[in-house]
């Protein structure tokens, strides 16, 4: 239950922002959250590794379409403010799922 307190207030922190830098921080805090489970990203593993890893891990796309907004924003001037605007709702769900680990049979393998 802390976890699921800690990622309801990083939520509510995030997800009224609106400035250029809230997209690249708030991407970090997923990737801290996902750490603090024990899916931490490998230092030479790209951000489209690692996203494809949580959505093999979680059954889903989300993580890849998340990194994908996240990549535009970085490398598109004053595109973050946007971006982020369009992926918000995708991080928090994001979020919510980094609360606790996967329930497929491939985490423990992964560890």
């Amino acid at each position: 239950t802390r976890m699921k307190w800690i990622t309801f207030f990083i939520i509510l922190f995030y997800k009224y922002r609106k400035d250029d830098a809230a997209f690249s921080t708030a991407y970090s805090a997923l990737l801290k959250q996902f750490a603090r489970i024990g899916i931490p990203r490998g230092e030479s593993q790209t951000f489209r590794e690692y996203a494809l890893h949580i959505d093999t891990l979680y059954n889903s796309a989300d993580m890849q379409q998340l990194t994908f907004s996240y990549e535009n924003a970085m490398y598109q001037k004053g595109q973050a403010a946007a971006e982020w605007k369009k992926s918000v709702h995708l991080w928090e769900i994001l979020m919510k799922k980094a609360a606790s680990p996967p329930k497929s049979n491939d985490f423990h393998s992964a560890i």
